[in-house]
């Protein structure tokens, strides 16, 4: 995480849109900032351009610049500077062989996050649709024979 918290539940989901989902909640500190605590992270998230969550939305925001890469079985998320948001191994996921194979076919994953330090767990499985990021390709010179 960004702001190298190590508390980071993730969850891989087919996504009812069709496309690969990956959910991530962190349990970030609160600080003091003279009005009141406040949890740093989604306010750091939402000003690299993470959309927030908007029950009104009827689609996917897809954040300029945000992108997620898949080498090897390491899943990266990074925002437009190529800041890593989320960097996790997808062997510790029993569904990555399904998961990876909608991976290969979509031009983006479902991406959810939240913070469990302002939301209760019953919470956690109604949040609503936030953002579908594109996924990043690493250019091959070769072509593999059909």
């Amino acid at each position: 995480m960004h702001d190298g918290g190590q508390d980071v539940m993730v969850w891989l989901f087919a996504s009812p849109t069709g496309l690969p989902g990956v959910a991530f909640f962190n349990i970030s500190a609160t600080v003091n900032r003279g009005h009141g605590w406040e949890d740093p992270q989604p306010r750091v998230m939402r000003l690299a351009g993470f959309p927030e969550h908007d029950p009104t939305r009827d689609a996917l925001e897809i954040p300029a610049g945000w992108t997620v890469t898949l080498i090897g079985d390491e899943l990266c998320l990074m925002d437009a500077d190529e800041t890593p948001w989320l960097t996790t191994d997808l062997r510790e996921f029993d569904s990555a062989a399904t998961w990876r194979q909608q991976f290969r076919r979509a031009r983006f994953v479902h991406v959810i996050y939240g913070d469990l330090g302002g939301i209760r767990v019953e919470e956690l499985l109604d949040l609503p649709d936030q953002a579908a990021i594109t996924i990043h390709r690493r250019r091959r010179w070769w072509h593999w024979p059909r």
